[in-house]
């Protein structure tokens, strides 16, 4: 009698148990995909929570499922806020993993329980980069899936989440919108016989620069524009050091100011007696980068550059197009960043002035 009432409760036991929701992978439903680095991995079938491990990746599942997000990689700045949705602008700061540097808070990590690390690939990418990934994925039990975010590659990688995520129809409107503007870049290509140089001008002095193998500098080379800092970067993705001296060898037809503090400005520039020996300051030919929501020629390069390359086009070759850049602007903004944009806050983005509150 003891022996069957012993049976009975362990039968009861484990029923009770069977009836707690501990997700196995019959209940999750997994598959096995091949990611844009050409590796297979097992992922939830139905995946409702992703954490990126920098900007570039965040950037575009932002633009493609902001909901889908747990986190950003950073706090947003103040300026941020007139141009984003106010859910991703209070997303929590996770950090960031990047070329063997980490800030991510893992344990904030793993108790919002995402169900992939979404990661970057670029040309530069090597094989220990995407290791690096990989045990960071396993040290906080997730996997990790390769994204391509090559300029190029940008039709290709928002069908490739489209279906990862289910989300293909919205992410054929923002494929066939980097197509577009691709073959808009290339059109223009065609038709210019001598390029346009350009020094990137970056820091408080203008003494920092993007060399033209970096992957912040390619969507320069997708309008046909000529950088003049024809210097080796093995990395790709590193600002360089210049003398006064080089830049003026160089002297090239147009200064784009990249600004990446509120220290640096055109004035710094315009006002400097060395400075005004070149003829893109003595012809006004300086242009400043806009940089809201995102630095629109790559800082972070990701989808932000497609904006970049129309302001480009309207900037450096006006004219040769039919662009309105208002109108881009705008179509931009509520297709990739959800935003719908006043005249005025268009113009402050144009003017690398922070809008009216």
């Amino acid at each position: 009698m003891k022996t069957r009432h012993l049976i009975g409760l362990i039968i009861l036991v484990s029923s009770l148990s069977s009836c707690v929701n501990h997700p196995s992978d019959a209940d999750q439903q997994f598959i096995k995909i091949t990611d844009m680095a050409n590796r297979e991995v097992k992922i939830p079938k139905n995946i409702s929570r992703i954490f990126c491990s920098d900007w570039t990746a965040t950037i575009m599942m932002y633009s493609l499922a902001p909901n889908l997000l747990i986190g950003r990689n950073s706090e947003p700045t103040v300026y941020e806020k007139q141009y984003v949705t106010s859910y991703f602008y209070h997303l929590p700061a996770l950090g960031y993993l990047f070329n063997g540097k980490s800030s991510v808070n893992i344990e904030q990590v793993i108790n919002l329980n995402p169900d992939i690390l979404l990661c970057p690939l670029f040309q530069h990418t090597s094989p220990a980069n995407i290791k690096e990934f990989e045990d960071f994925g396993a040290r906080i039990g997730i996997p990790v899936v390769m994204v391509n975010l090559d300029l190029e590659k940008l039709p290709q990688a928002y069908c490739f989440l489209g279906q990862l995520l289910h989300r293909s129809n919205y992410a054929k409107k923002l494929a066939s919108y980097c197509k577009q503007t691709l073959a808009l870049a290339d059109s223009l290509k065609r038709t210019i016989k001598k390029p346009v140089s350009f020094y990137i001008a970056e820091g408080r002095n203008g003494l920092q620069t993007i060399p033209r193998n970096s992957t912040h500098s390619q969507i320069f080379k997708k309008t046909g524009l000529s950088n003049v800092a024809k210097i080796k970067d093995h990395f790709g993705y590193k600002d360089i050091s210049i003398n006064m001296e080089q830049i003026i060898s160089w002297n090239p037809d147009f200064i784009i100011i990249n600004q990446r503090s509120t220290s640096d400005d055109a004035a710094s520039i315009e006002n400097n007696k060395l400075w005004q020996t070149l003829r893109a300051v003595q012809n006004g030919q300086i242009i400043q980068v806009p940089n809201q929501p995102f630095n629109w020629i790559g800082r972070p390069p990701s989808i932000n550059r497609l904006i970049g390359i129309k302001w480009l086009i309207a900037s450096i070759y006006p004219g040769t197009t039919n662009l309105n850049i208002n109108e881009e602007i705008n179509y931009f903004y509520k297709l990739f960043y959800h935003k719908t944009l006043s005249p005025e806050e268009v113009q402050a983005l144009l003017n690398n002035k922070a809008p009216n509150n």
